[in-house]
């Protein structure tokens, strides 16, 4: 459910942890209230299945950031 009131378009959120359980959730939430999404967590498969699914509900952007990613 969609909080009424919240228009995030034009904004970018970064969630950490965000291939899944709350994370992911958080991730879609924002995206459904508008916002572009970076999402970073420690598995690039959970992080390729979360954005998959946020770009099927929401159509938003979005990018990822794996762990050994934010390591270099």
């Amino acid at each position: 459910m969609i909080p009424s009131g919240y228009d995030l378009s034009g904004k970018v959120a970064i969630v950490t942890g965000g291939g899944e359980g709350i994370g992911a959730a958080t991730a879609m939430l924002l995206a459904q209230c508008g916002a572009d999404i970076v999402i970073a967590g420690r598995t690039a498969a959970t992080l390729e299945k979360t954005s998959q699914n946020i770009t099927r509900e929401t159509g938003r952007r979005w990018s990822r950031l794996s762990a050994p990613a934010l390591r270099a």
